[in-house]
């Protein structure tokens, strides 16, 4: 399995969270690999009611990102389009998670998370 680090995070957080969903669209899992899937191996749509976000986790290329918005908001208003915000340049597993789990304590992203700070259980 691709991606083990941030699929136990997200199983955990499943656990804690009433209501918490995840709508994998990953193209490492794709039976038939297309120039998309390969391009795009990880897109995971998370909407979780313990911090009132929606919550993409994606890779694109070599960069691993987090993006959020306002899980309350229509996605058609205004509103939402500014509670858009993206934290990318991940180059680990490891990196992204520690960003992950200070936006599942927070509901917000941290200026600055050190690696060794992760918690990966």
């Amino acid at each position: 399995m691709k991606y083990p680090v941030i699929y136990a995070a997200l199983n955990e957080r499943r656990a804690k969270i009433v209501g918490f969903h995840v709508s994998d669209y990953s193209g490492w899992q794709a039976a038939q690999q297309t120039y998309i899937s390969r391009c795009r191996p990880l897109w995971i749509v998370v909407e979780d009611p313990g911090i009132n976000k929606r919550i993409w986790i994606t890779q694109d290329g070599r960069d691993l990102s987090i993006s959020t918005a306002q899980l309350d908001l229509p996605i058609d208003t205004p509103a939402y389009h500014r509670s858009h915000r993206r934290r990318g340049g991940f180059r680990s597993q490891k990196a992204m998670l520690a960003y992950l789990n200070a936006l599942f304590t927070t509901g917000e992203f941290p200026f600055s998370v050190k690696e060794e700070e992760t918690n990966a259980g």
